[in-house]
């Protein structure tokens, strides 16, 4: 008689899984945006008083050729005019651009510092 014996091996993998979690404190944004709030007031006024520098310089730039070219030339009157103008919108256009940037910045620096009050206290 043949005794016959069958061996059965189960193996089993397990799988660990982990999961890693950063936390970026809500401090970190509060000053990051706290000095992006200087930074770009810090640029409003470097650009208002830096074009408003140049917005007289190319006033009295333009008084020079007026009356140093009209006796010989009336064209260059008109040129110089239109330059002094062009400048001029220049500077405002600046003006308004860096005026805005300021706003936002500052609207943001208000919305994270009440979220950091909010979230501490």
């Amino acid at each position: 008689m043949t005794t016959s014996t069958t061996t059965t091996t189960t193996t089993t993998t397990t799988t660990t899984t982990t999961t890693t979690t950063t936390t970026t404190t809500t401090t970190y944004y509060y000053y990051y945006y706290y000095y992006y709030y200087y930074y770009y007031y810090y640029y409003y006024y470097y650009f208002y008083y830096y074009y408003y520098y140049y917005y007289y310089y190319y006033y009295y730039y333009y008084y020079y050729y007026y009356y140093y070219y009209d006796y010989y030339n009336y064209y260059y009157y008109y040129y110089y005019y239109y330059y002094y103008y062009y400048y001029y919108y220049y500077y405002y256009y600046y003006y308004y651009y860096f005026y805005y940037y300021y706003y936002y910045y500052y609207y943001y620096y208000y919305y994270f510092y009440y979220y950091y009050y909010y979230y501490y206290y």
